[in-house]
């Protein structure tokens, strides 16, 4: 649902004997006439079976490789984890003139942000000169994940100030750096600006950006000013109803919560809650001490299949705890398949607090061999 150093980045792969700069930045070579059989499939069927060390193998026996076959090597990078593949595909990219082919910079930018390393992503950024709707979006996202929330609102002004245009995902984008930055004090009245800017250019109708908007108000404690624009919304997807339901449980209105949760309910048959939604509804009833309400949606949560995700098992165990209730927590407890720390302290804090010190303490020593196991 984020250490390099700038010039290694730009140092050439050792020049081999059979290279020749391309004319286009596109997929094709002057040198792609001659008769030299191409490595490009043989590449891409690597790169499909996951094989990324073969490839690189064939790679440097490839005098023209192409967009495509660059565009495979970097998400099995991606997809392998490896940082150090992903310099040589990188190097050898540039190598070739591919540095400046805004479809690959998207790519690269997506891949180091994946790799945690948002400085090569910048440093790929700063050095596109074409830069489309999707690489603005690439950097956005990779600094938003890092929680440089300031940094993606400069960027964004620069952008509005060239005239580029921004689509649903640069709106998302921005909102969520507005939460980034929310220890800022600018952070809600940038997230308001943005609002006006979404409405301005028609982008009310979109469920996704009005979800965001929703839950960016949410995050600032404005939780009239995320019922307001979750009234307006003229289409509501689940992920709607749950950003409006879990806007309330996190801002202490857990009544006004259950209610939307019921009304979502009856609002369609094809309209079901998720595991989201289930963690939130549980975490009202648990703020209330709501016990009845929560066993109902106990029962529902096992009708429907859920009691196999860990947020929501362990939101049951915290809610039978703050009910008193704690051998039907324990019962949730031992059933779970694996726990997280919140379902351990959980269990544990509620035995110390009902007086069960003892238990409390057994508890506590079997999850510190379980964590060491």
């Amino acid at each position: 649902m984020l250490a390099f150093q700038g010039h290694q980045i730009l140092q050439k792969h050792p020049v081999l004997t059979h290279y020749s700069p391309p004319v286009s930045s596109i997929s094709t070579n002057p040198s792609s006439l001659s008769t030299r059989p191409s490595n490009n499939q043989s590449i891409q069927s690597l790169c499909l079976k996951n094989n990324l060390k073969q490839a690189l193998q064939l790679l440097y026996k490839e005098p023209n490789p192409t967009q495509h076959t660059y565009e495979l090597l970097i998400l099995s990078c991606s997809r392998q984890n490896s940082l150090s593949a992903a310099g040589t595909v990188h190097r050898r990219l540039i190598h070739d003139g591919f540095d400046q082919d805004p479809f690959l910079a998207t790519k690269l930018i997506d891949m180091y942000s994946q790799l945690d390393s948002v400085e090569r992503a910048r440093k790929v950024f700063d050095r596109i000169r074409r830069r489309t709707v999707f690489v603005w979006n690439a950097i956005f996202r990779a600094l938003s994940l890092k929680g440089n929330g300031e940094e993606v609102l400069n960027l964004y002004r620069k952008m509005n100030a060239i005239g580029a245009r921004s689509d649903r995902f640069t709106y998302t984008y921005v909102l969520k750096a507005c939460v980034a930055g929310e220890g800022l004090s600018w952070g809600l009245s940038k997230g308001r600006e943005i609002h006006a800017q979404i409405l301005r250019h028609g982008y009310e109708s979109h469920v996704h950006v009005m979800t965001t908007l929703v839950d960016m108000y949410a995050r600032f404690g404005c939780v009239d000013d995320a019922c307001f624009v979750f009234n307006e919304m003229p289409e509501r997807s689940v992920v709607s109803w749950s950003a409006m339901i879990a806007c309330y449980v996190k801002n202490g209105m857990s009544l006004e919560a259950l209610e939307l949760f019921r009304e979502m309910m009856g609002e369609s048959d094809d309209l079901l809650p998720n595991s989201v939604t289930m963690v939130s509804v549980i975490q009202a009833c648990s703020a209330l001490a709501a016990l009845e309400q929560g066993q109902l949606i106990h029962a529902y949560v096992l009708r429907k299949g859920l009691d196999s995700v860990l947020p929501v098992t362990s939101a049951l165990v915290t809610m039978y705890a703050r009910c008193g209730e704690l051998e039907l927590g324990r019962r949730v407890f031992d059933q779970m398949d694996r726990r997280d720390v919140v379902a351990w302290n959980s269990m544990i804090s509620s035995y110390g607090s009902h007086g069960f010190g003892r238990k409390a303490i057994d508890l506590f020593n079997e999850m510190q061999c379980e964590s060491h196991a």
